[in-house]
């Protein structure tokens, strides 16, 4: 673990994920998927990810079905999983 990363909602269906210093550059490898494609939601979804800075990941859900309109992320539609290396 790499501790208690503090998630705030920061526009429908983005967030960003701060821990200070956590994050080295270029040693961050962020996986995000939906749960059978759509999360049992009914509409195909799209979960990007990646790393703004050395304190600080995001993620962004969206539907694909009509030009990418913000879904809200819930634990019961995706799962994400932050690696940092050595």
């Amino acid at each position: 673990t790499i501790g208690a990363i503090v998630w705030t909602r920061t526009n429908v269906g983005e967030y960003q994920g701060v821990l200070s210093g956590a994050f080295t550059a270029n040693k961050v490898a962020i996986f995000a998927q939906c749960a059978q494609g759509n999360g049992g939601t009914g509409y195909p979804l799209n979960i990007i990810a990646g790393q703004i800075d050395a304190n600080t990941v995001y993620i962004k859900v969206t539907r694909t079905d009509n030009g990418a309109t913000p879904f809200e992320f819930t634990g019961e539609i995706g799962s994400l999983e932050i690696r940092v290396y050595n």
